[in-house]
């Protein structure tokens, strides 16, 4: 029987979520293999970026291939079943305009998603932690920080950056306070950081009310009144656009200034639904379990195993056991194991030191002479 591809998506921290994922592009990557290949592919829960061949997931391995970025997945699955298309009653000007939405999907309602998952209320009350659950020790602790590092250049030159500096300034303040001026002048600039925290929020949520309410009201008329955006069928567009609102109104987030904005567009929330509900009804894929760090993937192994790989690995492993015996025999036999191995070290150290001279001396009679 064939193998699988399996299609590698981050982790959930919750199994029960109605989302499988927490990004939004492997939401939409499962979505579109799920309903355009059903049970031709398996799904396994990944919390190691590193096993991409790009970096990033999700990402399809098959045979000892591998495959990453949406695109290259589904067109990997439509060789791989010829006849089968997810996007195969478009016209080449409907393939353009879904290839253009796709990207404006991805660098302007991703960025949106991005603000909204690594703002500071939401990061600590409830992303940060869903992230770090899936984990293990110690990666809990850094993984985390790392993925939302990753996001911090692209909502910096958006303008959607913010991290409030007052608690810095506070720390800092505990330990340095001496007499209760400076103490006064500390609180006074603590509470100027606070304001100026104030201020830089309020700014930076304008912001992206303003970029939201513009890119739902795109949307929303690429859309108009149809089920999906082309054909009575999703695209892979539909999937991609879906993936992104749903983060928006499925997760309980504290913070829910874009998820209210958005409830003013309910063709897009009933949209998203729609696709949603085209994977809950239907019976789910084959789920396998998330794929860590472990000290084992410092091992080197092969992707592949044929007859000859296990030939080949029985000989070595034949070798090692009788390298390992010859030496536990050696060691039975030699009297005094302890003692010879002194003895080798004693003369080893006395060759190294007369080696040392030999090497030194022509260079300090040089010097003195």
């Amino acid at each position: 029987m064939p193998s699988l591809p399996v299609l590698h998506i981050w982790a959930t921290s919750d199994p029960n979520s109605p989302l499988p994922s927490l990004d939004p592009v492997c939401i939409a990557a499962l979505f579109c293999l799920h309903y355009n290949f059903p049970e031709k592919f398996k799904v396994s829960q990944c919390t190691n970026s590193d096993l991409s061949p790009s970096g990033s997931l999700p990402f399809l391995t098959h045979n000892g291939h591998s495959v990453s970025s949406l695109y290259s997945i589904v067109r990997y699955l439509e060789r791989l079943h010829a006849g089968e298309s997810a996007d195969a009653t478009l016209t080449p000007v409907e393939e353009a305009q879904k290839t253009a939405w796709c990207s404006h999907v991805e660098a302007n309602l991703g960025t949106l998603v991005a603000y909204t998952h690594y703002s500071s209320t939401n990061w600590d009350k409830f992303v940060g932690r869903a992230l770090a659950k899936p984990f293990s020790l110690p990666q809990r602790y850094y993984v985390p920080a790392r993925v939302k590092a990753i996001y911090k250049p692209r909502l910096e030159a958006a303008g959607l950056w913010y991290q409030p500096k007052a608690m810095t300034q506070l720390t800092g303040s505990v330990f340095n306070q001496t007499t209760s001026l400076e103490a006064h002048q500390r609180n006074e600039q603590l509470q100027a950081a606070e304001l100026k925290d104030t201020f830089s929020e309020a700014f930076v949520q304008d912001k992206a009310l303003g970029q939201a309410r513009d890119l739902f009201e795109r949307y929303s008329r690429l859309l108009g009144d149809k089920r999906f955006i082309f054909r009575d069928r999703p695209t892979t567009l539909d999937f991609l656009l879906s993936a992104h609102i749903l983060l928006l109104t499925q997760l309980p987030l504290p913070d829910k200034h874009i998820t209210d904005a958005l409830a003013s567009y309910p063709a897009l929330v009933a949209h998203a639904d729609r696709v949603l509900a085209l994977y809950s009804d239907s019976p789910k894929p084959v789920v396998g379990a998330a794929q860590g760090r472990s000290l084992t993937d410092l091992l080197p192994r092969r992707r592949t195993q044929n007859d000859a790989d296990t030939h080949y690995d029985r000989i070595t492993w034949g070798w090692v056991a009788l390298s390992v015996g010859s030496v536990a025999i050696y060691l039975t036999t030699a009297g005094n194991p302890l003692q010879n191995l002194y003895y080798y070290m004693d003369y080893l150290a006395l060759h190294i030191h007369k080696l040392l001279l030999l090497l030194w001396l022509p260079d300090a009679m040089n010097t003195l002479y």
